[in-house]
């Protein structure tokens, strides 16, 4: 019985350890504009349909300043969009710095944001929420 109860724990575990994996295979670009590469990994990608909002990740490869050439550190954050309202709604509800690309390395800075949502507009933003909510490439 306890072993049961262990590879029950185990198997509901191990798709969590998984999911913090990211690599270039598995990731599409979405958008670059002057902080970087931003891609989200389309198996990553949760839609609620009930309140129309999409979780998911974003990697962002840094540039250097001024520059198009990597810097060799990357941020995840995590997203939240609304689809529905328009002008649609997204929420950051944490953001993690690497050491190196593809949110690999050491965690050298990590802050949740507590502010609300913000309406999308920035370049990035309205690629990224056509990426998850128009396409539906993903359900």
């Amino acid at each position: 019985m306890i072993v049961y109860k262990w590879a029950i724990y185990f198997f509901t575990l191990l798709p969590l350890l998984f999911t913090q994996t990211v690599s270039s295979a598995e990731m599409d670009l979405v958008a670059t504009d002057t902080l970087g590469e931003h891609y989200i990994d389309p198996n990553q990608v949760h839609y609620n349909k009930k309140r129309s909002e999409v979780h998911f990740y974003v990697v962002t490869n840094e540039f250097l300043s001024g520059t198009q050439k990597l810097k060799g550190t990357s941020l995840k954050t995590q997203y939240v969009i609304y689809c529905n309202p328009t002008p649609r709604n997204f929420n950051r509800r944490r953001m993690t710095s690497f050491s190196k690309l593809w949110a690999k390395g050491k965690v050298t800075d990590s802050f949740i944001i507590t502010t609300g949502d913000w309406t999308v507009e920035e370049p990035r933003e309205l690629l990224i929420s056509e990426y998850v909510c128009e396409e539906k490439r993903l359900m």
